[in-house]
């Protein structure tokens, strides 16, 4: 007894000293680690955005082609520019089409009060100032094409609770898209933290003067960008703008100084 007394009296722990130092170590790994995984999952989000933009684009050029073949689709012609803005919050998806019309030759809008001048069957797909309401009975095929063409988007992310879309066209072709998930923002709305509806600061919304969107730095007149400035890409990764929202772009839009 005696003996095994004194050998449970040599067994000793880690001291004080050798409990910080391992401390410290651990904390300058986590130091180096964590930012690079936290990287990783960031990278992995935008690539997984641009990858959704890429195949709403693509699934969304099938479907007008379609009915442009039908002839109610776009119609022909450089300055027929349009785009389409898809809003999912909660599930439930609402839409709105807005005709942009543009004067290449003399750099100017051109009127178009009711959708007409870009639109074929124009009253089933414009509506001034109101957003379109996606039901369970809406198909590809129904005849309010905007409806149509957002049931075609949401069977592309059917798992999208809350987010953003933006789709630009222009003479019948799908031009790019906008894809933004996570995001409860819906327009015209209200934003700002509080509320937790902030914008995305890609996403330009007129009632917001203090604080332009995107499509307010480059105006969408028919010409998809290469890149973005820093003022949208502020953290100086394409895909992530100045609130942390991840976006996605189709074509993939990078960076440019300025």
């Amino acid at each position: 007894m005696i003996r095994y007394i004194q050998r449970s009296k040599r067994k000793k722990g880690f001291t004080l000293v050798e409990v910080i130092v391992v401390m410290a170590i651990i904390g300058v790994l986590a130091a180096i680690i964590l930012p690079v995984m936290l990287g990783y999952v960031t990278q992995a989000k935008i690539t997984s955005a641009n990858a959704s933009a890429t195949l709403i684009r693509k699934n969304v050029e099938s479907f007008m082609m379609e009915l442009n073949f039908k002839g109610v689709g776009l119609k022909l012609g450089d300055d027929r520019i349009a785009q389409i803005i898809l809003m999912v919050k909660d599930g439930k998806w609402t839409a709105k089409a807005e005709s942009k019309p543009w004067d290449q030759k003399k750099n100017k809008k051109i009127a178009d009060s009711d959708g007409s001048y870009v639109f074929q069957d124009h009253k089933n797909w414009w509506k001034a100032s109101q957003n379109f309401v996606l039901t369970d009975d809406i198909t590809r095929a129904d005849k309010n094409h905007l409806l149509a063409l957002t049931r075609v988007v949401s069977d592309v992310v059917p798992d999208l609770k809350n987010g953003f879309v933006m789709i630009f066209f222009r003479n019948q072709r799908c031009d790019g898209v906008i894809y933004i998930p996570e995001c409860t923002y819906v327009w015209p709305g209200t934003y700002g933290a509080g509320n937790g509806t902030m914008r995305p600061c890609i996403v330009n919304d007129p009632n917001d003067k203090n604080r332009p969107g995107m499509t307010e730095y480059w105006q969408y007149k028919g010409s998809w960008p290469s890149g973005a400035t820093k003022k949208i890409w502020v953290t100086g990764t394409p895909g992530i703008d100045k609130d942390g929202f991840i976006v996605g772009t189709a074509p993939v839009i990078g960076i440019k100084e300025g």
